[in-house]
């Protein structure tokens, strides 16, 4: 895991995800334990924590998947970001760099 400082530290839980059924669990640091990330609610649930957008459980795991890979995909944004901030040539290149900011500031903000 790369060292951070106060001012870089992320302010969410450090990664990596895994999705088992409909929850994320932050996996990897203690051997047998799993700490949860979140939960996507069930239709199902005795009793619901808010009302689900999924269709069916198929979809509601394909959130949580998603939702998982979210740490990776950060530090993929942040990592092309960096690569297109000393690289970017074309229009095309500038708008990437501009879209993978503001995402990076919507997920970090």
């Amino acid at each position: 895991m790369k060292h951070t400082t106060p001012d870089t530290a992320p302010l969410h839980t450090p990664g990596p995800w895994i999705a088992e059924g409909s929850q994320i669990l932050q996996g990897g640091y203690l051997k047998d334990w799993k700490l949860e990330i979140a939960s996507l609610p069930s239709r199902s649930d005795p009793i619901p924590k808010l009302d689900s957008a999924a269709k069916n459980n198929s979809e509601r795991n394909a959130n949580a998947r998603l939702i998982a890979a979210a740490p990776e995909l950060l530090m993929i944004a942040k990592a092309y970001r960096n690569l297109l901030k000393t690289s970017a040539t074309t229009e095309a290149d500038v708008a990437t760099f501009q879209m993978i900011e503001a995402t990076i500031a919507r997920a970090t903000a």
